[in-house]
């Protein structure tokens, strides 16, 4: 079967489309791992076992459980200290992360980063600070 040269031209623009769009697709959200964190907090023991970051460019926070220890990490932002109203991170042990994506008001933010051994248990090695929330 012969393919005239109008149909090549469609073929040809059909497929810079396809091109184009899933360049678009793939492209357009930053992933996590590839977020620069401005602000970082550890947990105030000894040989900090977790960690908060926060970035507010994007509004991304992530909780980390640096050390394989079987303690948890428990961090939490808030428009008032110690509320934790706007979210509450858990993170299982084993050295992993969990990071959140957030429309996060522009404003003084209260993070708080802790850690807990039992699931009922007190929690422990607190820090808190204030960031703010403006991108720049």
């Amino acid at each position: 079967m012969k393919v005239g040269k109008m149909a090549k031209r469609l073929l040809s623009l059909a497929a810079a489309g396809v091109a184009v769009t899933s360049t678009l697709l793939f492209t357009s959200a930053p992933e996590a791992s590839a977020v620069t964190w401005k602000y970082t907090m550890h947990t105030d023991d000894g040989d900090p076992g977790g960690k908060i970051q926060f970035q507010p460019n994007g509004d991304w926070v992530r909780v980390c459980d640096i050390e394989s220890d079987g303690w948890k990490v428990w961090g939490s932002v808030g428009v008032s200290k110690g509320t934790g109203d706007l979210d509450v991170l858990w993170r299982g042990g084993n050295g992993n992360c969990m990071t959140h994506h957030y429309n996060l008001p522009e404003k003084k933010l209260y993070f708080e980063v802790c850690l807990q051994h039992y699931e009922s248990g007190p929690l422990k090695y607190c820090d808190t600070s204030v960031w703010t929330n403006h991108n720049s």
